[in-house]
């Protein structure tokens, strides 16, 4: 199984044109679960339930998305699957506040964990599910823990995860590939 982060860069509603237009080139983010089988993403989309849907080149492209590989052990990816399930299955509903909030300036809320959470928006769902379930030491995790989930926008979360995944295409995502030797590769010695 590999698990990516996709990264929406397109906006067709006016709220993500101004999200857009205040938070830079990313309006929204999910979790995606590739394996030869299926390929499944996660989010949080306002005014609806956590949930989850099968994706297929009608859905996602390179011209639609930025896709980033999230190295993980395969411990840390049953992890992630399973806490991804109980989102869905607890239909744990749209954090609208802070995902509002998110562009008011020196915001510093408390930061909850992914238990404390009674609400998600896109890019806190990543932050805290990343946080709860990469628990190998690395730059990865690290970076998870630095991270306020409640102030955190789709395109400052791309910004620190490209420091320590790897930025793949719609293609590799859509065939499942796991950690191969190119993923392998391009992150060095953080996998």
């Amino acid at each position: 199984m590999g698990v990516y982060i996709g990264f929406e860069k397109v906006a067709k509603t006016a709220l993500k044109k101004v999200a857009m237009a205040l938070a830079g080139p990313y309006v929204h983010t999910e979790i995606i679960l590739s394996t030869p089988q299926s390929v499944k993403n996660y989010s949080a989309y306002l005014g609806k339930k956590f949930s989850c849907s099968f994706l297929d080149s009608s859905k996602i492209n390179d011209d639609t998305y930025d896709f980033i590989y999230i190295p993980a052990t395969s411990e840390e990816e049953a992890c992630i699957r399973l806490t991804l399930d109980a989102c869905v299955q607890s239909k744990v509903p749209y954090n609208t506040s802070d995902m509002l909030m998110t562009q008011v300036p020196f915001r510093n809320p408390v930061n909850y964990g992914l238990f404390d959470c009674g609400s998600l928006y896109c890019a806190q769902a990543v932050v805290v599910i990343l946080r709860a379930c990469l628990v190998a030491p690395s730059e990865m995790s690290n970076a998870m823990n630095e991270l306020n989930s409640r102030t955190i926008t789709p395109s400052a979360l791309f910004d620190v995860l490209i420091k320590h995944g790897c930025l793949v295409s719609s293609r590799t995502v859509l065939r499942g590939e796991t950690g191969t030797s190119h993923h392998v590769a391009a992150l060095g010695s953080d996998f």
